[in-house]
């Protein structure tokens, strides 16, 4: 008696390769949601704020916040129904959103180290090189170091506050020799300029000791506005959103 197996039905039971990427990803969100409420579940004994409604696997809040409107009214009416301290799931991250000053003052203050970290993303990666930059690093043994800490110290600030006035002072003797040149008569004056410009003398006067605008300056305007530029493409960078941030396995 010959007894004949046919082995050909594994090819025949595949599934396509589309349906296969849709039973997967499927998959993916099944098992991230249990994962979720696990953590969830875990963490019901500790004190948590609020988590806002209409999280959606995955992606979290992230569609809550990118329409037309602007993100702090989003938030604004966010913190309307949730308080003034309420989480928020951008991907895998979560993120604190704290909308009194109040509340504020409580985290700066009584609770700020839990507040002292940086989350890892990628500005701190390719732009802080590998976090090395003080404000990219993130809360550790580098930022606990004595010329860390006294640069961000009050007393430093203190200090150095007369940086501060002697700036301001100077930008108001500009703006009247400009008002009194026209013949005291109505100008127009750029203040979005002004006050740019007013920051940056006062950032590099309190770390170089060199005033880049207006008068009784060191340097010529063509390196102050290259320098301004770089350090503004720089906040820049640093601030676009990447979806590889919050889904990190993108």
């Amino acid at each position: 008696m010959h007894i004949h197996l046919n082995t050909s039905f594994n090819s025949k039971m595949e599934l396509p390769f589309p349906l296969q990427i849709i039973v997967g990803f499927l998959a993916f969100i099944f098992f991230y949601t249990l994962l979720s409420k696990g953590e969830k579940t875990k963490g019901t004994n500790s004190r948590q704020p609020p988590q806002a409604a209409g999280a959606l696997p995955v992606i979290g809040h992230l569609h809550q916040l990118g329409g037309g409107k602007p993100l702090f009214r989003v938030l604004g009416a966010m913190a309307d129904n949730f308080g003034p301290v309420f989480m928020l799931r951008l991907g895998v991250k979560r993120v604190l959103v704290v909308s009194t000053w109040e509340a504020a003052k409580e985290w700066f203050t009584t609770n700020d180290q839990a507040l002292a970290g940086r989350p890892r993303y990628s500005g701190g990666k390719y732009l802080g090189y590998e976090y090395a930059l003080l404000g990219f690093a993130p809360y550790g043994s580098y930022r606990r170091e004595p010329p860390c800490i006294e640069l961000l110290s009050t007393r430093q600030l203190e200090l150095l506050k007369h940086v501060r006035a002697a700036e301001v002072n100077m930008r108001m003797k500009e703006l009247c020799s400009v008002w009194a040149r026209n013949g005291n008569q109505p100008v127009k004056v750029d203040m979005k300029q002004q006050l740019k410009n007013a920051i940056f003398n006062i950032i590099v006067m309190m770390i170089a000791g060199k005033r880049y605008f207006g008068k009784n300056t060191r340097g010529d305007e063509v390196e102050a506005r290259r320098f301004q530029k770089a350090i503004c493409e720089l906040l820049h960078l640093g601030g676009m959103f990447l979806a590889s941030d919050c889904l990190t396995f993108l």
